[in-house]
């Protein structure tokens, strides 16, 4: 009895030793497998952060680019209003643009404060005349470059025609005036009753409740405006 006792012990203890390294190995196994899969995963991820960020980077046309810039520097219209509402350095980093550079090069190339480009670039972008993609450095390092939106320049320029076309001056017909106190600094837009009636009193360039303003005040708004213009204008010109 006793030798069968030991027998069916050891047999108990052999059958264990067996079963547990199987189970090591599949659960190993199946860790693997999971490992492998995370693994495969995270390649593909690169691999398509990869891709859109390459897809992102527009394709440059030098000629493109410097016939943009030439037909910017004959509108005086629209140099006027970037370096009235961007900067006055705003054609220059325009013209340094004739291929797409980051904002550290710019501001080393033009002698300006790293700050100073940024803001200009962003306010041109806020207009459509710039734009920017991520581009990588040969240390890894991400940079945004920086380039002239030769696409948008065309409504950019429409836009600031707009802006000339719709200066008015005052009607002996109209008595009310209406003004967007949101946005009249930046676009000087003065609405005949009519023209707001049409709108449905809403400025058309933010959407804002449009303020009634009387006719001597609409003569002062005007006439400011178009001082402010004439200055602007002899100073883009020096």
């Amino acid at each position: 009895m006793k030798n069968h006792a030991k027998k069916s012990t050891k047999k108990t203890m052999r059958a264990t030793k067996k079963q547990k390294p199987m189970r090591t190995k599949k659960a190993n196994k199946v860790a693997r497998n999971i490992e492998t899969r995370a693994a495969a995963r995270v390649g593909v991820e690169e691999v398509r952060t990869r891709s859109r960020r390459e897809s992102a980077a527009p394709r440059h046309d030098p000629q493109k680019m410097e016939n943009a810039i030439a037909t910017l520097a004959r509108n005086e219209a629209a140099i006027a209003y970037l370096k009235k509402n961007v900067s006055k350095r705003a054609i220059d980093v325009l013209n340094a643009l004739s291929t797409p550079k980051t904002d550290e090069a710019l501001a080393l190339e033009l002698d300006m404060k790293i700050n100073a480009v940024r803001r200009i670039l962003n306010l041109m972008q806020g207009q459509g005349v710039t734009n920017y993609y991520i581009a990588k450095n040969v240390n890894g390092w991400l940079s945004f470059a920086w380039y002239i939106n030769t696409d948008k320049l065309p409504p950019f320029f429409e836009y600031v025609k707009s802006l000339e076309s719709k200066k008015q001056t005052v009607s002996s017909e109209c008595n009310d005036y209406f003004v967007c106190n949101e946005c009249y600094d930046k676009s000087k837009l003065i609405f005949t009753f009519d023209a707001a009636f049409e709108e449905g009193f809403k400025c058309t360039m933010c959407g804002s409740n449009l303020k009634m303003v009387g006719r001597d005040e609409a003569t002062s708004l005007i006439e400011t405006a178009q001082r402010e213009s004439r200055l602007a204008a002899e100073s883009a010109k020096e």
